[in-house]
């Protein structure tokens, strides 16, 4: 079983082709402003098993404030 730390996770989504996975971390810095993050995890296709890469694949900040849509 693998466990990864959701901490700052505001979503994740699976690549309909099953090889990558992307999550959009979410946080404040310093300065109150929020700081967005695109990770790519890629998937090992016999044990389902996530890779981090470690490269941010996008950041976007700095923001005001967040809104989640409703």
């Amino acid at each position: 079983m693998q466990r990864l730390s959701a901490i700052y996770i505001a979503a994740f989504q699976a690549d309909p082709n099953g090889k990558f996975d992307y999550a959009l971390r979410l946080r404040q810095n310093k300065n109150g402003e929020y700081v967005s993050d695109i990770l790519l995890f890629t998937v090992d296709s016999s044990s389902g098993q996530l890779t981090e890469s470690p490269v941010v694949q996008a950041r976007y900040a700095p923001n005001y404030y967040y809104t989640d849509g409703t």
